[in-house]
């Protein structure tokens, strides 16, 4: 994107396991971009430890926008065939990487939107993001700032809402859980439409 991104800091090239203190700035950087996920925002970063060994990232992402996209359709399943032809040695497998420590709060006051299957929506809020890398626990979420769903040709304005990321996930998987409820009201009835699950 059109954002930058600089690294100021030691590293220690000629000491065992090579210490390391950097410290990684962006403003207005598209950090995140997938089908599901993208963002930009500013970012304050240090990373210390050691390259031979453990390092640590800490700091603060400021997101200035954020959308989160639900797919129209789900995606077919599809079998993966571990395949081994005569006479290959399989495979090794990879050795595990070194571990990077995270402690990082991202703060998004507004400007994320959730859109898609008729979902049209504004949230703002605060992760806290720790444990590794490779499996990150991840807490906190984003709530309804305004919103709507469309279905049928009827518009219901959202009156609670919330996008949370909880629990422990495998690095690269950032799958939030949705749950909006909107209402519509008449003289007769008062209709209610939950949206829930995970959103992809």
């Amino acid at each position: 994107g059109s954002g930058t991104l600089s690294v100021a800091g030691t590293i220690g090239v000629l000491q065992p396991n090579l210490p390391v203190s950097l410290t990684v700035t962006a403003r207005a950087a598209q950090l995140l971009a997938s089908d599901l996920l993208n963002a930009t925002a500013d970012v304050d970063l240090k990373l210390q430890g050691e390259v031979a060994g453990n390092l640590a990232a800490s700091g603060e992402i400021r997101v200035a926008k954020a959308n989160i996209n639900i797919p129209d359709s789900l995606p077919q399943s599809v079998a993966v065939l571990n395949v081994r032809r005569a006479g290959e040695k399989p495979v090794a497998p990879a050795a595990p990487g070194r571990a990077l420590g995270l402690a990082l709060t991202i703060d998004a006051p507004g400007q994320v939107f959730v859109r898609g299957r008729g979902l049209d929506a504004e949230m703002g809020g605060k992760l806290k993001i720790g444990g590794a890398a490779a499996a990150p626990t991840i807490d906190g979420g984003f709530d309804l700032r305004h919103g709507t769903f469309s279905l049928a040709g009827q518009t219901l304005n959202f009156t609670s809402g919330k996008v949370a990321f909880g629990g422990t996930g495998l690095a690269g998987k950032l799958d939030p859980t949705l749950d909006f409820v909107a209402q519509s009201t008449t003289s007769a009835l008062t209709a209610t439409l939950t949206v829930t699950d995970y959103a992809d």
